[in-house]
């Protein structure tokens, strides 16, 4: 259920995979520097080419939070439906579960870090986010 995994938070999903070994580093150094930036704002991980065996070992190895660590059983299927075609792509969700951003680069600073900073840094409500990036 999205709305328990996003924990009443704005939650940003972005997604990792090993076969890509260097993005998968990349975007955890990425990830890192937004959480520290924007505390208030729940990073959750996708992986999309492990085994369940595999992404177990990967989750020890990087000391990664299972609880924010999920993994795609079927990637052809789910990326057909989230259009997941780019590595980079982060999906914004509020915390009522409804997506502010599908396709938001989590390296793109300038729509990325507005969305987050309007969550993390004023009252302004969840609608007046999503009107912001539109």
């Amino acid at each position: 259920n999205i709305n328990e995994i996003n924990n009443d938070q704005l939650t940003v999903y972005y997604f990792w995979a090993m076969n890509q070994k260097n993005h998968f580093i990349n975007i955890l150094k990425r990830v890192n520097e937004l959480k520290s930036d924007f505390p208030k704002v729940h990073f959750v991980g996708v992986n999309k080419d492990l085994s369940q065996t595999d992404w177990l070992s990967t989750i020890k190895k990087y000391h990664l939070n299972s609880d924010n660590q999920f993994r795609i059983k079927n990637f052809d299927s789910v990326s057909k439906k989230l259009v997941l075609s780019k590595m980079n792509k982060v999906i914004i969700v509020n915390s009522e579960g409804v997506i502010v951003d599908a396709f938001a680069d989590i390296y793109d600073n300038s729509t990325l870090e507005t969305i987050l900073a309007s969550y993390k840094g004023s009252a302004k409500s969840q609608d007046s986010i999503a009107n912001s990036v539109k």
